[in-house]
């Protein structure tokens, strides 16, 4: 099944868009939100792209002539601190500290704590949402896919069973890393899968154990984020990206910020079990799996990550650290 047939599939299946509705796109330049536009825009929705310039990537003309290229009229426009000052400055000095960790990040070359991830998206959503409210529009598409929405599941679950089947109190990479290896070759067959693994996420997604922060629809004060590539694959999206022959901006961050530090546990899930080892049934498989845990319109029924403390004990912290060689 194509690509687009998904999308449509998954805007059918959660009432994610009216025919016709405008919706914002999240564009960053790359892969995914690059390949969003086109099937949206395609699809026949008044798509309006935006782009939240963190302030780490001055230069977004590859990202502006790629959006041209898609032909349509899908209007793009990037959006700065200064556009923030002067049109939203009820919101601006919660960007400006979503900006300042990122600043932080930089400098610092990872000494702090934190992934530059999360301050990002924040900082993305909180001007998202005041354009929309602007423009009348209720709807943010971000381009976030099914591998991302597995990956974030099994993160969910990994930190569930080391903390509990292998009773670890305190959260350890290294821990995450073992368990990870442990189990990866387990996804490569459906058949293994069924009988190792799908049972134990079954009962642990039933009990509200652990969930997913990557659902189709997310629904936070008055707007609403929606994922129509959940029912993709990555690898699906870049070999569309590049049969169309486009070269996507590369990531936005790249990185660079990291590059003597260690993998994330999220990562680490993503490249060394979902990239490496999952079949395509046991990745739709996965995403079955995940269905039984939201609600009609797509949102999860119970968010693991907001519960963690609840879940997993106080001890067991884990803020995204990724500054410390293991």
């Amino acid at each position: 099944m194509r690509v687009l047939q998904k999308v449509e599939n998954c805007i059918k299946d959660f009432s994610l868009l009216k025919k016709s509705e405008p919706v914002m796109v999240a564009y960053s330049g790359g892969k995914d939100s690059l390949m969003l536009c086109k099937l949206l825009n395609d699809i026949g929705y008044d798509v309006r792209a935006f782009i939240i310039d963190i302030g780490y990537n001055a230069d977004w003309s590859l990202a502006l002539e790629n959006i041209k290229a898609l032909g349509g009229n899908i209007q793009c426009e990037v959006i700065d601190k200064s556009y923030v000052s002067k049109n939203f400055p009820e919101i601006e000095e919660e960007v400006e500290n979503y900006f300042k960790i990122v600043q932080q990040v930089y400098s610092k070359q990872g000494s702090i704590s934190t992934t530059i991830c999360t301050p990002c998206y924040n900082a993305k959503y909180v001007i998202l949402k005041a354009l929309g409210e602007k423009l009348g529009i209720n709807r943010i598409a971000f381009g976030h896919h099914g591998t991302d929405a597995v990956t974030s599941l099994l993160k969910s679950y990994f930190m569930f069973e080391d903390r509990w089947t292998v009773g670890h109190e305190k959260f350890e990479l290294k821990n995450i890393y073992n368990l990870v290896d442990s189990k990866a070759k387990l996804f490569s067959d459906k058949k293994v899968f069924e009988e190792k693994v799908k049972p134990t996420l079954e009962k642990l997604l039933e009990a509200e154990k652990i969930s997913t922060n990557e659902a189709p629809l997310e629904s936070k004060k008055g707007i609403n984020i929606i994922r129509p590539f959940f029912y993709c694959r990555e690898e699906e999206i870049k070999r569309e990206i590049e049969n169309m022959k486009f070269v996507p901006v590369k990531s936005e961050c790249s990185y660079f910020y990291r590059k003597n530090l260690v993998e994330t546990s999220r990562e680490y899930i993503q490249f060394h079990l979902v990239n490496k080892f999952m079949s395509d049934d046991v990745f739709e498989s996965m995403i079955g799996l995940i269905k039984i845990s939201l609600t009609k319109a797509g949102s999860v029924k119970f968010d693991a990550r907001k519960n963690r403390n609840k879940l997993l004990g106080d001890t067991y912290k884990n803020d995204g650290i990724c500054a410390k060689k293991l």
